[in-house]
């Protein structure tokens, strides 16, 4: 990757093809709806202008540091750094199509209480003070309204602005997490929001130990809901409960039928990282995630060669999955 196209991550649905950025650059992944510029990944109202970027840099991954809150993947053995793997180009497997059906969205009211309780006035976001927060989150619970520009307003423009971390950050999670086990929201809003948590544990910088233990603290009420979720949206939970494994024992098997599912694509082998990860055979993850940077252009080679002593094999193939994971999913149906 070169230039303007090295680093652009979008927190959105992640659906989409890729984009070539020319002759000598590497590949980077633009959902339907968006387009590059600037250096980042644009989104496009409904008259096709371009809104801001959606995030900027993408920051080392926090998932290869040594100090993290309980129960995220660490180091277990400083000192031991785990041989770096040889990569060899192979061919991709074949993309597939996870559905969001069936839906099971009911018109159900969102509990948002105690939102007015936290004194927003007193956090911050990218644009300043977080007053203008609670209403964001509130216009949310209504799918038929902007949804989308609301979350970019929200999320891209405030929370997670050019990939960084805000003191409003961790408070405001917990309330897309209510939004989510409502059950009143589509699952198409619901993959968004699940998406945006995913994306929330990926970068590093001032309030990330806050941010990443609060989207750890969410993973047992998200999880509650493997059985309502469709395919797409169990997809986007598996690779997330990756992510935090002492959360995320009791799904194993769960996330080991979904991968045969779809055995042999290129979601079927995220899959099979994050069922690694997730049973502690670390390993194996690493021996899966090499795999994957063979082929996946979007997935950096590098994040298996850090030179930090204290880098787990977890550690590593945790950062292709953060990473990556969602970059492959098609979620049209």
């Amino acid at each position: 990757m070169v230039g303007a196209v090295r680093d652009a991550r979008l927190p959105g649905t992640g659906r989409g093809t890729r984009a070539s950025a020319g002759r000598g650059t590497r590949r980077v992944r633009v959902p339907p709806g968006h387009r590059l510029a600037g250096g980042h990944v644009g989104r496009l109202d409904r008259q096709g202008r371009r809104r801001g970027p959606l995030s900027g840099r993408r920051r080392r991954s926090p998932h290869d540091r040594r100090r993290r809150p309980a129960g995220r993947i660490a180091c277990t053995n400083p000192g031991g750094r785990p041989p770096i793997p040889t990569i060899v180009l192979g061919p991709a497997p074949p993309p597939a199509t996870l559905p969001l059906t069936p839906d099971h969205a009911e018109d159900v009211p969102i509990d948002l209480s105690g939102l007015d309780d936290i004194a927003w006035a007193d956090l911050e976001h990218a644009q300043g003070d977080a007053e203008d927060v609670p209403e964001l989150l509130r216009a949310l619970a209504d799918p038929y309204g902007d949804w989308d520009l609301t979350l970019d307003e929200l999320v891209g423009g405030k929370l997670l602005h050019q990939g960084t971390y805000y003191s409003a950050t961790a408070t405001a999670l917990p309330f897309l997490t209510r939004l989510i086990v409502s059950g009143a929201l589509p699952a198409k809003e619901r993959l968004d929001l699940y998406y945006v948590l995913f994306c929330a544990t990926d970068r590093t910088g001032a309030w990330a130990d806050d941010v990443h233990r609060t989207v750890g603290l969410q993973l047992p009420a998200l999880l509650a809901r493997w059985d309502a979720e469709p395919p797409a949206i169990r997809y986007a939970l598996a690779c997330l409960a990756a992510l935090y494994p002492d959360h995320a024992g009791h799904v194993g098997d769960d996330i080991a039928d979904l991968a045969g599912q779809v055995a042999g694509t290129q979601p079927g082998a995220y899959l099979n990282l994050a069922h690694a990860l997730v049973q502690g055979r670390d390993d194996d993850a690493l021996a899966i995630a090499t795999d994957i940077v063979a082929w996946d252009t979007a997935a950096d080679p590098g994040l298996l060669d850090d030179p930090d002593p204290d880098a787990t094999a977890a550690g590593r193939a945790a950062c292709v999955l953060a990473t990556g994971a969602l970059n492959v999913l098609r979620s049209t149906e």
